[in-house]
C-alpha cells in the first residue's frame, strides 16, 4: 500500500528513486501480480506463485500520472488505485496534494496496467456515519466510477481503515473484497472484507522492504499484538 511518490518528505509517500527500485526488484523476481489475483487466491479459486505481491495506491494523487506511470511502464508493474470518487473533492486537505482528474484517471486507466477501485466518495470517517450516508458512500463511489470509466469497481479500501461489522456489510452488498490497513499477508480463506495489506513509506530501508514482502511482516503484528494484550 503506497499514497505517493514524490520528494515532499511526507510520512506516507516515498521518492522516486526508492519507488523505482522497489518496482525493479519486484520485476526482477517476477513476484508482482494483478489485484484480481490476490482475490481469486483468498477466495480458495487460484494457485499464486510464492512471495506473489500486488501493488496499490491509496487516494489518487496526481503524481501516478506523471510519475508512477513511467516507472511501472518501465518495468511492466500492474497497479491498482483506490480513489474517493466525489468530484467535488479534488484536493486532500490531509495532504494538501492535487487527486487525478476523472480525464487523468481515464489516460491511467487506458494503459491496461492501472485498475481503478473505489475509496468511498468523500474519504469520510465511516463509522462517524448515519446508515443513509454509509449507503451514500459506498454504492454511490461504485455508481460514480463507473459512470465516469465504464467498469464498475469490484473492490473498496476503507478510508483511514476504518470499518465495523455493519461498515463491511455495506461493503458486501456492493463489492466482491474490500481492504483496510491491518498488515498482514493474505491467505485463502482470509475474510474477504477486512483483507489485509502492508504499507510503505519513507521511513522504510531497502531492506526493511525487502523483509516486508515476506511473512516476517506476520511476525510482527503477532508481536505487536502481545504487547498489546499483556500491556
Amino acid at each position: 500500500m503506497y499514497h505517493s511518490i514524490d520528494h515532499s518528505g511526507w510520512k506516507l509517500s516515498v521518492t522516486p528513486g526508492v519507488f523505482e527500485r522497489q518496482m525493479q526488484y519486484l520485476a526482477q523476481k517476477g513476484w508482482a501480480v494483478p489485484l484480481v489475483d490476490v482475490v481469486s487466491y483468498a477466495k480458495g479459486e487460484k494457485k499464486l506463485p510464492a512471495h506473489a505481491v500486488t501493488v496499490t495506491f491509496d487516494d489518487g494523487y496526481r503524481d501516478l500520472l506523471t510519475t508512477v506511470l513511467p516507472i511501472i511502464t518501465k518495468y511492466h508493474i500492474p497497479v491498482t488505485v483506490f480513489v474517493p470518487s466525489d468530484v467535488s473533492v479534488r484536493s486532500d486537505e490531509r495532504a494538501k496534494r492535487d487527486i487525478c482528474t476523472w480525464e487523468e484517471l481515464r489516460i491511467l486507466q487506458r494503459t491496461g496496467l492501472v485498475t481503478i477501485e473505489s475509496h468511498s466518495r468523500t474519504h469520510a470517517h465511516l463509522p462517524r456515519l448515519s446508515p443513509h450516508e454509509l449507503v451514500n458512500e459506498m454504492g454511490g463511489s461504485a455508481d460514480d466510477i463507473e459512470r465516469e470509466l465504464g467498469v464498475r469497481p469490484r473492490y473498496h479500501a476503507y478510508p483511514y481503515g476504518e470499518r465495523s461489522p455493519a461498515i463491511e456489510a455495506e461493503a458486501a452488498k456492493t463489492y466482491v473484497a474490500a481492504f483496510g490497513i491491518s498488515e498482514g499477508t493474505i491467505r485463502p480463506g482470509d475474510d474477504l472484507f477486512s483483507l489485509k495489506r502492508v504499507q510503505i513509506d519513507g521511513t522504510m530501508n531497502f531492506l526493511l522492504f525487502r523483509l516486508r514482502l515476506t511473512a516476517a511482516v506476520d511476525w510482527n503484528r503477532r508481536i505487536v499484538d502481545l504487547f498489546r494484550r499483556t500491556s
